[in-house]
Parts: C-alpha cells; sequence; structure tokens
C-alpha cells in the first residue's frame, strides 16, 4: 500500500478507495477486535463505489434524453438519479464478507 500523505497543518488526506480498503482490512488483520467493524466499513465503501456508478450512469441517460430534447424521459431519468443518490442519513443494508480487498 502507498503511504497516504497527510499534511499536519490540515486535516486532508489524499487516499484512494483502494487504499482505504486495504488500509482496513490491515487494521482487521492486525486487531481481531476490530474486524466487524472493518468488514462494515469496507462494505460501505463498496456500497457508495456502486452509488456512484450508478448516479454516473443515470447522469448519462439524463444527458443522452436532454439532447434528444425528451423531456418526460429526462424528468424520470433525473428521479431515478435522486433515489440512486437517496437522502443525507440514509441507512443501506450491507452485505458483509470476510475478503482481503474488495477493490482490484
Amino acid at each position: 500500500m502507498s503511504e497516504l500523505r497527510v499534511d499536519p497543518r490540515a486535516r486532508t488526506v489524499a487516499v484512494s478507495v483502494s487504499e482505504l480498503d486495504t488500509a482496513l482490512a490491515a487494521v482487521a488483520d492486525t486487531h481481531p477486535h476490530l474486524t466487524q467493524c472493518m468488514d462494515v466499513a469496507r462494505a460501505m465503501l463498496c456500497r457508495l463505489d456502486t452509488i456512484r456508478d450508478e448516479a454516473r450512469l443515470g447522469s448519462s441517460l439524463l444527458r443522452h434524453s436532454l439532447a434528444r430534447g425528451d423531456l418526460d424521459l429526462a424528468s424520470r431519468n433525473l428521479e431515478s438519479i435522486r433515489e440512486v443518490l437517496g437522502e443525507r442519513g440514509k441507512r443501506h443494508e450491507l452485505e458483509v464478507s470476510r475478503v482481503r480487498t474488495m477493490f482490484p
């Protein structure tokens, strides 16, 4: 895993999802009492990646609908994106598995 770059003057960290996933797996391996917590965090990362991918697909469909001038379809596409994104504080049902890393 590459080193995380932390600016000591700020609370900013440059990290990829796969680097964070690997770090969480390492914590679980080193501290077995935290395994369940780390597995849930890793499953949430995977879910957030899925939400991002679904929103990107929805935005592509929306753009295509607008280009065709189909405002009814564009409206349905936009509503679909809003549904995928959900609301702040939304709870997610996560499939938690014990795998070394979820991301390539």
